[in-house]
C-alpha cells in the first residue's frame, strides 16, 4: 500500500465464521507473528473493547464529564465503570431468566440508575474531602441534612 509518498505492507484474511460466512481483516501484522485464525480473534476482541467503550460514552455519559480536578475525574470514570459493570451483569442475569430483550434492557437502565444512586455518597465524600473537610464535619453535615429532609416531608 502507498500513500502521499509513504508505503505499507499489509495482508488480508479471511477466516470463516461460526456460521459459515467469510470474515476478512486487513492487518500490517505478520504470518510469523499472528496466524489467520489469531489475527480474527484479536479483531473480535478488539469489536468488544469498542463497544465497551461506546456503552462508557454514551450509556453512562463518560464523555461528558464535568470535572478538571484528577480526583474527581477519576472518582466519576470509577462510578461510571461500576454503574455500566452493574447493569451488564443485571442484562446477563435477566436475559437467562427472562429471555425477553425488552424486561433485559429495561431492568439493565433501572441498574444503571441504582448502581449510580449507590455511587452518589461516595462521589459527595470525595468531592468535600478533597476540600479539607474532615471526616467529622462531613459526617455533621450530612446528619444536617438528613434532619432538613426529615422535617421538608
Amino acid at each position: 500500500m502507498e500513500k502521499h509518498g509513504r508505503t505499507a505492507q499489509a495482508r488480508v484474511v479471511a477466516v470463516e465464521g461460526p456460521e459459515g460466512e467469510r470474515r476478512w481483516s486487513l492487518t500490517t501484522v505478520g504470518r510469523d507473528v499472528l496466524t489467520a485464525q489469531q489475527v480474527a480473534e484479536a479483531y473480535r476482541l478488539r469489536w468488544r473493547v469498542e463497544l465497551l467503550f461506546k456503552a462508557l460514552k454514551s450509556g453512562v455519559g463518560l464523555s461528558a464529564l464535568r470535572a478538571t480536578r484528577p480526583g474527581a475525574v477519576l472518582s466519576r470514570v470509577y462510578a461510571k465503570v461500576i454503574a455500566l459493570a452493574l447493569s451488564r451483569l443485571l442484562e446477563l442475569s435477566m436475559h437467562q431468566k427472562a429471555g425477553a430483550p425488552g424486561q433485559a434492557q429495561a431492568t439493565g437502565r433501572l441498574a444503571l440508575v441504582l448502581a449510580l444512586t449507590r455511587c452518589a455518597p461516595l462521589l459527595l465524600s470525595h468531592a468535600m474531602m478533597s476540600r479539607g473537610v474532615t471526616l467529622e464535619q462531613l459526617e455533621e453535615r450530612i446528619l444536617l441534612i438528613a434532619e432538613v429532609t426529615a422535617r421538608s416531608r
